[in-house]
Order: structure tokens, then sequence, then C-alpha cells
């Protein structure tokens, strides 16, 4: 990943997250001394100090991010601009949309120090409206509100096809696991190697730690990309564990242990970027809340 992209990426994990209203998360992307500079000159250099500003003006608001410029300067520093549009919910209910957004960001040693921005808020009216007739057809809109949240626009669909066919009964019968991609031949799957790892077959909690594993190092590995470029190539390994619970009330998967071992990475870079793979990692956000996802990191010495 460039420095460019990775400064990309950072602004965009951080407006992710205060758009949602993480401003723990987001403030881990900031420089101790960043300043916040908003249209009328308001400046702020916490996020708290925004967020409660921001409620004296509207209810909500968060950003249509339809495109990102970049560019590193002869000092090091990389400038990005993002562009796009507000919707959200004004202080009397109104919802709007589509009201124009710039964004400048400054980005020192992988850490925001600038933030400017400009809109359209206070043209357009929008946060004075009583009611949604008030508003200009332009930025009138039934949008998502605080308590209808927004549906992020679908950039891609990716769809991944396996297939799994079962011979004879469960007890004594065999399966067989083909992938669409032909990325490995057919897997074994057996009703005893869920029982018993040492069977010569895989299982649905093996593939869930594979699956879980190498999604989890891919988002470490983009997340360190963006806080700290140059990190060595073959820095991060993930080895996943899956816990399969067998007893009188069913089958069940109470816990995924993820293993990270790195190589080279700086202490803070990684307790940077830790949080955000976390976040990022879709297979993770398919288990939460199903079981418990422990990461534990163990740190290799080159010697």
């Amino acid at each position: 990943m460039s420095t460019t992209d990775a400064a990309i990426a950072i602004v965009e994990d951080f407006l992710a997250a205060v758009g949602r209203g993480d401003l723990e998360s987001a403030g881990t992307h900031l420089a101790p001394d960043a300043v916040m500079i908003f249209p009328g000159d308001r400046l702020y250099t916490t996020l708290r100090d925004l967020a409660d500003a921001s409620a004296t003006r509207y209810r909500h608001v968060d950003k249509h991010r339809t495109e990102y410029e970049a560019f590193t300067e002869s000092s090091g520093d990389v400038v990005v601009w993002s562009m796009g549009t507000l919707y959200g919910e004004n202080n009397q209910g109104v919802g709007y949309d589509g009201v124009r957004y710039v964004d400048r960001f400054r980005l020192s040693a992988g850490r925001i120090v600038e933030q400017r921005v400009w809109n359209d808020l206070e043209i357009s009216g929008v946060l004075r409206a009583r009611t949604a007739e008030e508003i200009d057809p332009r930025w009138r809109t039934a949008a998502p509100t605080a308590t209808t949240p927004a549906v992020p626009t679908t950039t891609a669909t990716v769809r991944r096809v396996a297939t799994a066919a079962w011979d004879g009964a469960l007890r004594g019968g065999a399966g067989r696991l083909a992938l669409a991609s032909g990325a490995t031949d057919p897997l074994p799957i057996s009703l005893e190697s869920r029982k018993n790892s040492v069977a010569p077959a895989t299982s649905p909690e093996e593939l869930l730690a594979a699956a879980h594993a190498a999604c989890f190092a891919m988002a470490l590995r983009g997340a360190l990309d963006a806080v700290a470029p140059g990190t060595p190539e073959q820095a991060v390994e993930v080895t996943g564990t899956c816990v399969l619970r067998i007893d009188a009330a069913g089958w069940t998967i109470d816990a995924i242990r993820l293993d990270v071992t790195t190589r080279g990475v700086p202490r803070d870079a990684l307790e940077t970027a830790i949080p955000v793979a976390e976040r990022r990692c879709a297979i993770s956000n398919v288990v939460k809340g199903n079981a418990v996802v422990t990461v534990t990191v163990r740190e290799q010495r080159d010697d």
C-alpha cells in the first residue's frame, strides 16, 4: 500500500468512526496537537468538544464519502481531500441529504494533525427547517436518522461458493467439501473430526478457525499499512482456534481465539492497529455476539 493510500485508509476509518459516534476509535488517529477547523472558523482540539458543539446544531450527521484525493508534500506530510455529501437530522427532527462537503486533512507520521471542513449546511438552511417542506427539494429526504440508522452504500457484492456432500448416515458416514474456486482439492469431512481434533479430516470448526485467521490477518495487515507504513512484509501471522462445546444442550461454538505473532512491528503501531483490525475483520463482525473472540499478541524477536 502506498503512503497516500495508507493516509486515505486512516481518514476513512476516522470519518467512519466519527459518523457512528465512536469518538474513542476516531481519537486514535489524531495527533496530540491536532486541530479541527469548521466553517465560521470554529476550532476544536478534542472530539468531545466538537461533539458537544455539534449537538447544539443537529441531532445527527454523517457523510456519503464518494471521492478521495491525496498527495505527499515535500515535508513528508500527506494531504488527503475527502468529498461527498452530508445527510442527517436537524434538532427539529427534520431529515436532510445531499448537502455538499469537502474536508482537507493533513497527516504527519500516520496521524491527523489538521482537519479543515467546508460544507453547505448553512447556505442550504437545512438546520433551521422546522418541517420537511421548508427544505429545498434538492436536500429534502426521508433520509436515515439517528433512530433509523443509515444503510451503507454497497460498492461491491462478492459471492463465494462451497458445496458439501454427505454419503451415508450421520454416524459412520462421511462427506466432502468442494470449493467453487478450485483453490484446493475436495476436503474430507466427518462427524468424528468434529469430536476428535486428530481425526484425518477437516470440520466446520476448523474451517471457521481458518477463515477467521485469514480474515483477521488481512485486516491487521491493512491496519498496519495505514498506521505504520514500511512495516516488514513478513510481520504478521495469525493462528485461529475455534472452541466447540458439546453438552446435553447441544453443540455450541462459544469461543474463538486468535493468536497473533508479529515480527519487527513497533509496539505503538501494534496497539493502534489491533483495534482497527477487530472492527474491520468481517468474520469477527459475523461472530460478534455469538461467541467470545479473544486476540492475544506475541512479539517475536529476530535473532
